[in-house]
């Protein structure tokens, strides 16, 4: 089981990279500026739904990766970081352009697309969760509990 203070370590890391900005929180901004807090309920699940497979799915898969190679998951980090680098330059050329577009209300459908393929869920699972938590059931658990209690605030 984690300790207690690798939990509030990874919670304190999990919440600043929760608050930066990217889709899943432009897309609740978007949402609760239009239809109010209490509409906006059902896409906070649809984002802990997106973000709990997310992770999963990326967990998972690095366990398997690294398992007779420990230095993929080195690589990956570094992979992930260009990604998530690259991501944000492309928004921040194109973002006068996203002005132009016109949007619809935020379905959870979208919220959960846009949460399943947000590169955090890659950040979270290659660098703030424990590895280890891909290897247990009961530290699985507890780790995406811990993430989902950050989660809900922010």
């Amino acid at each position: 089981m984690p300790t207690i203070d690798a939990m509030l370590k990874m919670s304190f890391y999990v919440s600043l990279v929760l608050i930066v900005p990217g889709p899943t929180n432009t897309l609740l901004l978007s949402a609760g500026l239009k239809a109010g807090i209490r509409d906006t309920w059902r896409l906070v699940g649809a984002e802990a739904a997106g973000y709990v497979v997310a992770i999963s799915i990326w967990g998972f898969f690095l366990l398997s990766l690294v398992a007779g190679n420990s230095w993929m998951l080195s690589a990956i980090k570094v992979l992930s970081a260009g990604f998530i680098f690259f991501l944000a330059l492309k928004m921040w050329t194109q973002g006068p352009k996203l002005r132009e577009l016109s949007s619809g209300p935020v379905s959870t459908r979208d919220l959960f697309l846009a949460t399943l393929t947000n590169p955090k869920a890659l950040l979270f699972a290659s660098t703030l969760f424990p590895l280890t938590a891909f290897g247990s059931a009961s530290q699985f658990a507890c780790t995406i509990g811990v993430f989902l209690l950050v989660l809900l605030p922010i």
